[in-house]
């Protein structure tokens, strides 16, 4: 374990294989979590949007987010706030012309990057290592916070994809990002009504609203008018084309999700938010793909039912993308401190590893990953936890129990898609298997139980009852719920319906060794 981490902690390692970007040097890799008040990006002021002084792109995705849950955003919008941060601080030229085109190479240089971590039977997430990214999150953080509103600000929620058809690789199937129990309240105060007839009376939700059986009187009668702009919104950037051959989005419109604003059922016996949404053949015909060319993105809400296409195997060209959120603080909090990333600073080599290895965990789903790389992650969560947002740490703690039980369960076949992040020792002499592991596997599963315990969440007491494939209900934490089944992006082929809310996918039982 200790030699994994001492790989990763290693910047000669990623620059080996990234050699093109650019990392920080360990040296500020000292100190503790910063702590100073959050900052607040952009130019936009919350519920002013009749001022006159923004772009047309700031009004259309403004408005697209109120009135369908998302919008389709041009590569020139990001670029453009991504020149006038951090390469306008770090490029002494005075050429505009030479630093757009710096700003245009910078999706290329991160699609690469993200290809030869893939190359290294790394997850494109790891991404997050080099400054590449984090001065394209300025950007896109930046147009977020004026397009939607100022309290809006990133946490640090930053996911980074690498699809192959090829391989049948395909996007995650039908889900919403977050399922608050209180709607209304994971939405911004309203605009006023007459500055929600910009949007011209379109999608009136109320029509939508009233085919939802179970919905209250209450969410019946609300429309656009009772709601603001929503308090968590993620932006996803396609650096390389993203077509229905290689997985793009696909998307429910608001005004056809009966429960987009008045929440969806909790009784099992009742239809899904999806089957709600398609009640015949004539719904099917509201469902949106959302192609991408490289540097374009799309912007949508944290209630926006979404999902990627499966791609054709015979298009050669993967999906390669990238992901940034922002959300109010009252919702969801930054998972580190913002000073970590400011308007002249970029997070330090361990914050970004840190990230890394939290997202692996809460997203571990996605991954088939070893339980020595998973313990190698939630230590390293641990040893800096004083920097990571308490609410957030308690998801990862719990996820690592998850995460430890599915690799007790499924086989871990070393191959280029699943090794233990490094191609070298993807070897089966290293697969850390004996008996001697597995006691500190189950020492560390349970180690973390009882910390999750002293936070007041019910665990089960003995790991050995816990039964692989039971649903898992996640913190309830009026915010969102398991948080690790919001990704975007799942390879398995083995996920069923009940993914879309809740259930996960059936790991299979743990199968012999491979000869």
């Amino acid at each position: 374990m200790d030699d994994l981490k001492n790989q990763w902690t290693d910047i000669n390692y990623w620059k080996s294989i990234c050699p093109s970007l650019q990392i920080p040097s360990n040296d500020d890799n000292e100190g503790d979590a910063k702590k100073s008040s959050p900052e607040t990006y952009g130019n936009g002021n919350g519920n002013d949007i009749e001022n006159g002084k923004e772009d047309m792109a700031v009004t259309d995705a403004r408005n697209g987010l109120l009135t369908d849950g998302y919008a389709l955003i041009d590569a020139d919008s990001i670029e453009q706030r991504t020149t006038l941060t951090f390469l306008n601080n770090r490029n002494t030229s005075t050429n505009q012309q030479e630093q757009t085109t710096t700003s245009k190479n910078l999706k290329y240089a991160l699609k690469t990057g993200i290809e030869a971590l893939t190359e290294a039977n790394i997850p494109a997430t790891f991404i997050l290592l080099f400054d590449e990214t984090w001065e394209l999150a300025h950007g896109a953080r930046t147009f977020l916070s004026e397009a939607t509103h100022a309290q809006n600000q990133l946490n640090f929620d930053i996911l980074a994809w690498f699809i192959d058809p090829r391989r049948g690789e395909s996007g995650f199937s039908p889900h919403r990002d977050r399922q608050p129990d209180d709607i209304a309240s994971s939405f911004h105060k309203p605009y006023s009504r007459a500055s929600a007839k910009i949007m011209n009376g379109a999608n009136n939700v109320n029509a939508g609203n009233k085919r939802c059986a179970d919905a209250t009187k209450e969410q019946t009668s609300r429309t656009i008018e009772d709601y603001g702009m929503a308090k968590y919104v993620t932006m996803w950037m396609a650096l390389s084309n993203a077509t229905p051959e290689n997985s793009c989005l696909y998307v429910i419109p608001a005004g056809s999700d009966p429960g987009y604003y008045a929440g969806d059922p909790v009784d099992k016996n009742q239809p899904d938010p999806l089957q709600r949404a398609l009640r015949n053949k004539n719904d099917y015909q509201n469902i949106r793909a959302l192609p991408r060319r490289s540097g374009e993105s799309v912007v949508f809400t944290h209630r926006i039912m979404h999902w990627g296409s499966k791609g054709n195997i015979r298009c050669n060209e993967p999906r390669v993308a990238i992901s940034f959120v922002v959300s109010s603080g009252d919702f969801e909090r930054p998972y580190v401190d913002p000073s970590y990333f400011t308007g002249n600073t970029l997070p330090p080599f361990h914050v970004r590893l840190l990230l890394v290895c939290a997202q692996l965990l809460i997203y571990h789903q996605r991954f088939n990953l070893s339980s020595l790389v998973i313990r190698t992650c939630f230590d390293y969560c641990k040893e800096h936890q004083s920097i990571l947002d308490p609410s957030y740490f308690k998801k990862v703690n719990f996820e690592f129990i998850g995460a430890m039980k599915e690799s007790k369960m499924i086989t871990t076949i070393p191959s280029k898609q699943q090794g233990d992040l490094n191609g070298n020792n993807c070897d089966e002499d290293n697969v850390h298997d004996d008996d001697a592991d597995d006691d500190e596997d189950e020492e560390a599963i349970l180690e973390a139980m009882l910390d999750a315990d002293a936070e007041g969440h019910d665990m089960e007491d003995d790991f050995d009852d816990l039964e692989c494939g039971d649903e898992e209900e996640g913190f309830d934490d009026d915010n969102d719920d398991d948080v690790g089944e919001c990704d975007d992006d799942y390879s398995s082929d083995n996920e069923g319906p009940g993914i879309l809310f809740g259930s996960r996918p059936q790991p299979q039982k743990k199968r012999a060794k491979r000869e």
